[in-house]
């Protein structure tokens, strides 16, 4: 166990207005620390511009009017928030649990705390099977669970096929001969 600190994503939860906040400063934090973040996932220039024009989309939509509402709420989630997700991610790699270098970037910080990063010494699942669609499923690890949600989906190993392509996982489903019937992205 060691003292670890990451970026906090309450970002996620926050009004659109506290979100372009929150992304004027990892701009000024990142712009003024560019010898530690240095290998951004997108250049400074852009990540600008995806937090003003997310600011003059939420000016246009204080009127109240629903289409600019709408377009103000699909670009903070398609386009605002998978740019700064990147950027979180990117400043927890270079941080590596250390808390100054987090607030260094202009995230906010989560608060130090012993956590393990180790594989769980011990982990149980307990299914229930009933009805389709009614199983029950219970878990407990003696890791912590660095996680808001989490899916599990079993499924026999040669009938779906899962990939991971930076925040998105597709899960590949398969009929006996091998034909792709269904495809999910999470």
């Amino acid at each position: 166990m060691s003292l670890d600190s990451s970026v906090s994503r309450e970002y996620r939860k926050a009004t659109p207005t506290a979100q372009t906040g929150i992304g004027d400063d990892v701009v000024l934090g990142i712009g003024n620390n560019t010898s530690t973040f240095n290998a951004l996932p997108m250049t400074l220039v852009l990540y600008t511009g995806i937090n003003n024009t997310y600011k003059t989309k939420i000016t246009a939509a204080d009127g109240g009017d629903k289409t600019k509402i709408n377009e103000r709420d699909d670009y903070g989630r398609d386009i605002w928030m998978p740019a700064t997700d990147d950027y979180a991610d990117y400043v927890d790699s270079v941080a590596k649990g250390n808390q100054s270098t987090v607030e260094l970037s202009g995230f906010p910080s989560t608060k130090s705390e012993r956590t393990s990063r180790i594989v769980p010494v011990q982990m149980k699942l307990d299914v229930q099977g009933g009805v389709s669609g009614s199983e029950s499923l219970n878990f407990d690890s003696k890791t912590r669970m660095d996680a808001d949600a989490f899916a599990l989906i079993v499924t026999e190993t040669d009938k779906a096929r899962v990939t991971k392509t930076g925040n998105k996982i597709t899960i590949t489903f398969k009929n006996d001969d091998g034909t792709i019937v269904a495809e999910a992205v999470v």
